[in-house]
Parts: C-alpha cells; sequence; structure tokens
C-alpha cells in the first residue's frame, strides 16, 4: 500500500515541473532513413491546432470502448512532411498529460521535431494491463496496435520511425510491446519497470531498447521483489534474458557516465539491435532529469536527462 500511494503521490505533484537546463552527456544518435514512409494523414492540419494550440486531445472507439489519448505536435507543423512519432506511456495513478510533463517530452518534441502522443489508461487508479495480447478484445494492448495503425489517418507520421517509452507500468507496457513483436517500433525506452517472459517473447524480434532504473527505487525494487501490480524479477535478470533474446554478446561493457551513473551496454546483437542500461545509484522510482523531486519516491539524478537519451538512441537528435 506504500508504494501505491507513492506512485499516486507522483500523479498528483506534476502540474507545475519545468525542464531544468542542465545538458547531460549523451548516447551518439543513430542515423535517420534516406527514405520516408507518409501517411494519409499528410497534406492537411487539424481545425483544433493553431500556432498556439498544439496540445489536443483525441477518441477513437478499440471493440466498443471508447479510449483517449493526447497528440502534442511540434513548433511549425504544417502537415506538409512525414514525421517520427514517439508513444509516451503513463505509469499507475498518472495520466497522460502528466507524463509528458514530468518527462519534458514536449519541449523535446519541439526541439527535435517529431510529433508525440500520449495514451491514457482507464480504471482506478489508472493501469496498463501488460499480460493480455493485442487479440483479445477490449484489451490495452489493442487499443495500443489500433492507435499505432490509425494516427496517421489525421496526422502526417513516418510510418517507418515510429518509438515507445514509457515510465513505471508504461514502462512495463513498452517491454511488453517489444515482448509481442505486433508492434510497428524502431526503438524503446523505459524507466523503472522491465518485463520478459520466455514463453511470450520467443517468437518476437530482436528489439532495440534502453533503460533506467535506480537502485533505490523502493515501489519496482532494482533487485526484484513486490510492486504494487505484481512481482518483479532484478534488472539484471530480465536485462539478461533480453541480451539472450537479442543475441547479444554474454556480457555487457560497463562504463561510468557520471558519478552516480553507469552504462552497461550490450554488443554484437541479432539485425543490429541495440541494448544498453542506465543504472542510477541510490535513484528512486524518478525519471532521471526530471526537474522536481518527489522526496517519498526517492532520489531524482541530475546527472543525465532520460528524456536526451532516448531520443537520442531513437536517432531523433539533433
Amino acid at each position: 500500500m506504500r508504494a501505491l500511494v507513492a506512485v499516486v503521490v507522483l500523479s498528483l505533484t506534476l502540474g507545475a515541473c519545468t525542464r531544468g537546463t542542465d545538458e547531460p552527456d549523451r548516447t551518439p544518435a543513430t542515423s535517420a532513413p534516406t527514405t520516408t514512409a507518409a501517411s494519409a494523414g499528410c497534406g492537411s492540419v487539424p481545425d483544433d491546432v493553431t500556432g498556439a494550440t498544439r496540445d489536443v486531445t483525441r477518441r477513437i472507439t478499440v471493440d466498443s470502448t471508447l479510449r483517449q489519448y493526447i497528440v502534442h505536435v511540434p513548433t511549425g507543423y504544417d502537415g506538409s512532411r512525414p514525421l517520427p512519432v514517439v508513444y509516451l506511456f503513463h505509469g499507475l495513478g498518472s495520466s497522460a498529460a502528466e507524463v509528458a510533463t514530468y518527462a519534458s517530452f514536449p519541449t523535446a518534441a519541439d526541439d527535435r521535431d517529431f510529433i508525440l502522443v500520449s495514451p491514457q489508461a482507464t480504471g482506478t487508479p489508472s493501469t496498463w494491463d501488460v499480460l493480455t495480447p493485442a487479440s483479445t478484445a477490449g484489451s490495452d494492448a489493442a487499443f495500443w496496435l489500433e492507435l499505432t495503425k490509425s494516427l496517421g489517418d489525421e496526422w502526417c507520421v513516418d510510418d517507418d520511425r515510429q518509438y515507445a517509452a514509457g515510465m513505471s507500468n508504461g514502462s512495463a507496457v513498452v517491454f511488453a510491446m517489444a515482448c509481442s513483436g505486433d508492434f510497428p517500433f524502431k526503438a524503446y525506452g523505459g524507466v523503472a519497470a522491465t518485463f520478459y517472459d520466455d514463453a511470450a517473447c520467443s517468437d518476437a524480434p530482436p528489439a532495440s531498447v534502453v533503460y533506467f532504473h535506480g537502485t533505490g527505487d523502493e515501489v519496482v525494487p532494482f533487485d526484484g521483489g513486490e510492486t504494487p501490480l505484481f512481482p518483479v524479477r532484478s534488472v539484471d535478470a530480465v536485462m539478461a534474458d533480453w541480451a539472450k533474446h537479442d543475441g547479444c554478446a554474454t556480457k555487457p561493457r560497463t562504463t561510468e557516465v557520471a558519478s552516480d551513473v553507469e552504462l552497461e551496454r550490450w554488443r554484437d546483437c541479432d539485425d543490429s539491435a541495440r541494448l544498453e542500461t542506465y543504472v542510477i545509484d541510490d535513484g528512486g522510482h524518478t525519471w532521471p532529469g526530471a526537474d522536481f523531486e518527489v522526496p517519498v519516491l526517492g532520489k531524482t539524478t541530475s546527472s543525465i536527462d532520460a528524456t536526451d537519451l532516448m531520443v537520442e538512441f531513437f536517432g531523433l537528435g539533433d
């Protein structure tokens, strides 16, 4: 119960956060593709998108259930050219708007020229179901999959450059999507929750993942244990499974990127997949680089910025 309260406390304190100005070290960006797959939504701009209004709420009916998401388009969006898309998933008890603010992803979208989509979970507290597959009518996964298929009907989307990111329960979503192999994402980024299941993931292709977790996280323990939703294994065990799944070299190369942060990077993965884990010493159940702290959730490092590092990992850097 204490862990659940901590997560809900985070959702109640996100409204006033702003991004810091310190720039952390960044991982090298990947090259953008030389060809662009344009979607049907190119060539027009929705009437409710103006110079001052670039965050709009949309609803979609999936299997007779009405679902909701927020779209943020970058400054100057005119629908004339296909843009990459990042889907950002919130945590337990949070919301689509809160996670975007907390992680400063709209700022990154403006700076790096991509569309940000933040889906909204249902329930009280709001919760994502990461175990039920997209083939099950009415499942969260069915909503995610339909959203990726239909988004380009209204927005000018580069279908070949779609990515997924998430925090906590939303991070588990990201891993579950990589595990299923049903989704069009080229890379994934997660903070503070992992997922891997041999039976469910065995048929999925290698996945490129960048992941962040603090050793002092008491909501989703780094070394495994109970969480507000279900027991989890240790970060090391789950990432080792992903390395095996991706066909990477047995052990990662570890480098110190800051006094409180180590980067574990696996090499020689199949299909050019990339796998990286940032381990934050004594870090809490928090988003690295967030501009404010919630003491009940533990320490927030300012040595790195998870948003910047994810964007670079996705190949959306300057």
